[in-house]
Parts: C-alpha cells; structure tokens; sequence
C-alpha cells in the first residue's frame, strides 16, 4: 500500500530587532524539504518561526508558531576585508 505524501503550506516569520518580516506561504506551497532564506544582513541575530497547514482545501488548520530558532548570520567577508586594509593603511 503506497501512502501519499502531505503537502504542506508554510508561513515563515523572520524577525530582526524590530524588524519583521513574513514569507507568504505561496512561496513555499512546493515540494521542498528546505527553504533558504536570502538577502540578510551580515553580522545580525535573527528569530525565525513557522506555521504550516496541509495544502489540500478544506483539510485541517495552521499549527500554532513553533519556538524561536535564534541564528547570527556570518560576517559580512569583503566588508570586513575593506575595514581591515583601511586601518593597516592609516
């Protein structure tokens, strides 16, 4: 007996200091087992959350927000390169 599998609509939340942001759940009513967030600031702490649903109409509800996944993105490589030669050449 095959079992189909349940797609899912996502809601991603991402939050920075009192910024905050919202991924329509369009974007991500895909067979993806993983979404890439994109375009963030360097050197920045940022909260994400989510909430999904089953895709099909009329079949079940939105989960309540899931807990706080807390992440510092990387530092910013050529920024940092730039701000390193300026003080070497002072």
């Amino acid at each position: 007996m095959s079992r189909k599998s349940t797609v899912l609509l996502c809601v991603f939340s991402i939050k920075r200091d009192a910024f905050s942001l919202k991924v329509p759940a369009m974007d991500t009513a895909k067979h993806i087992q993983s979404f890439r967030l994109q375009n963030l600031q360097p050197d920045t702490v940022y909260a994400t959350q989510v909430s999904c649903k089953n895709a099909r109409e009329g079949h079940g509800y939105w989960s309540d927000w899931s807990r706080n996944a807390t992440e510092r993105t990387p530092e910013d490589r050529e920024c940092y390169s730039c701000q390193f030669s300026r003080l070497s050449q002072s």
